[in-house]
């Protein structure tokens, strides 16, 4: 069925875009996570089952204070890390591929106004999350090879950790709703991410660097608060229990408040990254205009209507530039913070010792 739709398309701030993100997750609540979840939960558990067999298979590995002329490793626990890869790849293909294509496609809807639930979002997909999978997989190899490029003294040094930053980041997350809205093959969803990308390089970096604190502050930080007082209170109130059943009970809140927290912040992620595409296509495509005059029923075909990739340099010198300043930034703050925690580390040290 239908609901309200945002009745204008303009150019927003990032705080009204972030507004406009919780509003429609607020809204299709339960259709998002449910989303995530029918993927997630079963990925979740077979992780967990291998996890708890790698801990049970290899209990005197773990146990500083097991004997270790008795160490030895079954067949369980290389069974045990078998599931683990397994659940990793699952993992890659349903919740990186299917879901996140079935939520970027749903946030779509939304924007314009249809709303759709668990099945329809799946069903509105179509063959398109193979197309997803293969972009994501062939940027994680763009990656691999730039990584090792970045090993190359002085210039790789500046520009690769900036450029690897960029491309995962804001360049990445563009190819889900690019592959999904517009059609595209997994080649030609890398550039045309690449192209939205560096239209407003500045101004995406910021924006993914504020919704990536706020699903911090709003979501991991709560789950991890929970996680660890957990494990606070099962140490305190049972301090007689053994060290394999102390790890199994941790192991399995840890799993389940990740779950959650994976659960509830993957589909703020792809809708406000969703709303990022359409904000820069308005800005620099007329996207907003072309909506507007050819009316509401023609919105699918004219978000699928992208114009042909750019021509010219595919990184530019100033571009360069940028990227060798995202280097020098976050190693200026990981430095920071580094000699901060130091400091304090000292400075504990010198009032334990006074």
């Amino acid at each position: 069925f239908v609901v309200q739709a945002f009745s204008t398309l303009r150019p927003l701030t990032i705080g009204q875009l972030i507004d406009r993100s919780l509003r429609i997750y607020r809204r299709n609540f339960w259709t998002f996570i449910g989303v995530v979840a029918v993927v997630q939960i079963p990925i979740s558990a077979l992780r967990l089952v291998a996890q708890l067999g790698i801990l049970q298979s290899g209990s005197t590995l773990f146990d500083p204070l097991a004997d270790p002329t008795q160490f030895q490793l079954g067949p369980g626990y290389f069974f045990s890390l078998l599931g683990l890869l397994a659940a990793g790849i699952l993992s890659f293909i349903f919740v990186q591929g299917i879901a996140t294509a079935a939520l970027a496609r749903t946030a779509s809807d939304n924007y314009f106004g249809d709303q759709l639930d668990i099945i329809d979002a799946f069903e509105a997909i179509g063959t398109d999350w193979p197309r997803v999978v293969a972009a994501i997989l062939v940027l994680s190899i763009l990656n691999l090879i730039l990584a090792f490029l970045a090993i190359i003294p002085c210039a790789g040094w500046l520009v690769g950790p900036g450029l690897l930053f960029f491309l995962a980041a804001a360049v990445t997350q563009f190819v889900p709703p690019v592959v999904v809205l517009e059609g595209k093959n997994a080649i030609e969803a890398i550039r045309r991410a690449w192209d939205l990308a560096r239209r407003r390089f500045w101004w995406l970096l910021a924006y993914v660097v504020i919704l990536l604190v706020f699903t911090q502050i709003v979501v991991q930080g709560p789950a991890t608060v929970v996680s660890f007082g957990a494990s606070f209170v099962l140490e305190a109130s049972a301090p007689d229990l053994d060290f394999l059943m102390v790890q199994t009970i941790q192991t399995i809140v840890s799993y389940v408040v990740q779950s959650i927290a994976l659960i509830l912040a993957l589909p703020l992620q792809v809708i406000a990254v969703v709303m990022a595409y359409f904000d820069i296509r308005i800005r620099t495509e007329g996207f907003d205009l072309t909506v507007s005059a050819a009316g509401p029923e023609a919105e699918a075909d004219i978000v699928a209507e992208a114009p042909p990739a750019e021509t010219g340099q595919i990184i530019t010198w100033s571009e360069v530039g940028y990227f060798s300043l995202i280097t020098v930034g976050v190693i200026t703050i990981f430095g920071g913070l580094y000699l901060l925690l130091i400091g304090v580390i000292l400075a504990l040290f010198a009032a334990v010792g006074a």
